[in-house]
């Protein structure tokens, strides 16, 4: 889990989460996050560009991390993903009687997840 002092460090974790829960944040939040993480502008760049402080986009940018852990605390859907991806790689690796166990773990994970 990403620590939360520094929510704009961990591009991975955070690009993962803004891929779920996108359809839930404004467009102004999808706007500065996809510059930020995607469009690789500096924080200086963004507030030139909308013509606020930098303080004011860290802020947003923070902001919009913070809700996007907040669904993930309650959703549980990245953390879910993770568990079935793991399952998956589980079995795809296993032989035997492994095989057997694997599977019955995956589909576990599978109907914990719906």
């Amino acid at each position: 889990k990403m620590d939360k002092k520094d929510l704009l460090s961990n591009r991975e974790e955070a690009i993962a989460l803004f891929e779920i829960y996108k359809p839930l944040l404004s467009f102004e939040s999808v706007r500065r996050f996809e510059e930020y993480y995607y469009d690789d502008l500096s924080l200086a760049e963004i507030c030139e560009f909308e013509d606020v402080s930098r303080s004011a986009i860290h802020d947003a940018l923070k902001k919009t991390l913070k809700k996007l852990f907040f669904y993930e605390d309650k959703l549980e859907i990245l953390k879910k993903r993770k568990k079935i991806a793991k399952s998956l790689s589980d079995y795809k690796n296993a032989s035997g009687m492994n095989k057997e166990n694997a599977l019955k773990r995956l589909l576990e994970e599978l109907e914990n997840a719906i």
